[in-house]
């Protein structure tokens, strides 16, 4: 047979001294590609059915994404602003979004809220209060918390129901969550 009608395969395997590419990256071996594209044309999607967290966790591609913008996003001060423009210093949310509760730094915090984002697309922040004033924001995943909606037309919010397993669920009235969602047409 002549060097040109060799299989490409054949050569590089050749060249790796018969080596899978398995042999060479054994960590590749769990990841799943989000596509695969076969010799007769037809594509197939792995994901299909799988989660955001699923993605993450399978697809190095996805992680390396979202750990890029989540790192990117992560340091940025939050702050409230007058309408110049003009950080307000000693305003209570300013305060908060620097001191977010007493495990997590502010970074931490915004890391975890774009990862959620991201991968499933909301995210809330439940707050704690003292006295009248917000005391701490902690992070609910989308899957530890629902929505309770009195009415479905106007879409009228009662409360959320955390339940982390953690104990029992537990209400929290619309005043201590903020809901954070991308807009989805279902």
């Amino acid at each position: 047979m002549s060097q040109a009608r060799i299989k490409w395969t054949d050569r590089l395997a050749y060249l790796l001294g018969r080596k899978s590419l398995y042999d060479l990256h054994p960590e590749l071996a769990s990841r799943v590609p989000v596509m695969r594209m076969y010799g007769d044309g037809v594509m197939q999607s792995s994901e299909i059915g799988r989660s955001g967290q699923d993605f993450y966790e399978i697809n190095v591609w996805v992680q390396r994404a979202v750990t890029v913008i989540a790192n990117n996003i992560a340091p940025l001060e939050v702050r409230v602003v007058d309408l110049d423009g003009e950080p307000i210093e000693r305003h209570p949310l300013t305060e908060l979004f620097r001191s977010v509760n007493g495990v997590d730094a502010p970074s931490d915090l915004w890391r975890a809220w774009t990862t959620e984002m991201l991968l499933t697309g909301e995210c809330g922040f439940e707050l704690s209060t003292a006295g009248r004033r917000y005391a701490e924001i902690w992070l609910r995943e989308s899957a530890l918390f629902s929505v309770r909606v009195a009415d479905r037309r106007y879409r009228h919010i009662t409360g959320y129901v955390i339940d982390d397993n953690y104990g029992k669920p537990y209400e929290v009235i619309p005043e201590e969550f903020v809901h954070f969602k991308f807009y989805n047409p279902k």
